[in-house]
């Protein structure tokens, strides 16, 4: 292995060991204030001041994102129609005033709530960063009581979300579970490709400790380990196949579904016979195959079993 290529590798178990300054950021804490440099429209906005009365939404944005443009009418309309029940719209931008301004200027009522340049990133460090979201536009939900109730992207359940936190009856524990599955996906989608291209490479001692971090991760979400040991077991890339690894995966993933999920018994079935254990993935496949109610996915998982059958025969031979 060149030197470079070890060196790109020792780089990408630094992003997986370097430690946060900071807290992550979780449903239920306390919302930061608003550092502003400039209130562009409208403000200022002070959120401990309207504790008790007004439910805001933070939004961060910026003038040259085109998904952020799409939701300005929709925020807008969401301002208008939740004024008079206490909802406070306001969009953060990291951009300097001078870029903020002429943009919304030109907005006019269709951007009609409240704007604001950010102070050195310290408004988007506090929400963004300490809440581990990098995409825009994201928008905070703050509940009366000055807590963050609900995160997640504007153009997808925010109105849903404001109309709850607005009646009290949006379930703070359903958003944490949002939020920690949407950190989750994040995460592994970011690492799970620098993990198979270790394995590529034969990296066997580095792939095998980023592995082992990634599934400490996601541990927690049963969708995300099958699909982890899926990627071990079917990418036809990899010079390292850690089929041990794959098994722990399914198998955490079954036990979190009560065994009830047959795309997870079919990982774990899979690696079973790819670690020798042919008995045991035939019964976990015909445990699969049982509890299948499409006819589609029952006929993939007997077309799985004849080949599970036909290989343990052969080796018995």
């Amino acid at each position: 292995m060149s030197f470079s290529t070890r060196f790109a590798l020792s780089a990408l178990l630094l992003l997986l060991a370097v430690p946060r300054a900071s807290a992550v950021g979780n449903i239920g804490d306390e919302a930061p204030p608003l550092d502003i440099l400039s209130w562009v429209k409208g403000g200022p906005v002070d959120l401990k001041q309207g504790r008790g009365t007004n439910v805001y939404v933070v939004e961060f944005w910026a003038t040259w994102c085109p998904p952020c443009r799409i939701s300005i009418p929709a925020l807008t309309a969401l301002q208008k129609k939740y004024k008079e029940k206490g909802l406070v719209v306001v969009g953060v931008s990291s951009e300097e005033p001078g870029e903020v301004k002429p943009f919304v200027m030109q907005k006019g009522e269709e951007m009609n709530y409240i704007v604001a340049a950010d102070h050195d990133t310290n408004t988007v460090q506090r929400y963004m960063g300490d809440y581990e979201i990098s995409g825009i536009p994201t928008a905070f939900i703050v509940n009366r009581e000055g807590k963050i109730a609900w995160v997640g992207s504007p153009l997808l359940g925010l109105s849903n979300a404001v109309e709850r936190v607005l009646a009290g009856t949006l379930d703070l524990a359903e958003s944490q579970r949002e939020l920690l599955k949407g950190r989750i996906d994040r995460v592994y989608q970011s690492v799970v490709q620098k993990y198979l291209l270790l394995c590529s490479y034969g990296a066997q001692e580095q792939a095998t400790e980023m592995g082992r971090k990634l599934l400490d991760y996601i541990k927690g979400d049963p969708s995300t380990t099958t699909t982890f040991a899926f990627a071990i077991l079917l990418d036809g890339r990899l010079r390292f196949r850690d089929v041990k690894l794959a098994q722990e995966a399914a198998e955490l993933a079954t036990t979190a579904t009560g065994r009830k999920d047959i795309v997870s018994l079919e990982a774990l079935a899979m690696a079973q016979f790819y670690q020798g254990q042919q008995q045991q993935a035939i019964a976990t496949i015909h445990e699969a195959i049982a509890k299948a109610t499409d006819p589609k996915d029952r006929a993939v998982l007997e077309k799985n079993l004849a080949v599970f059958q036909e290989k343990a025969a052969a080796a018995a031979k």
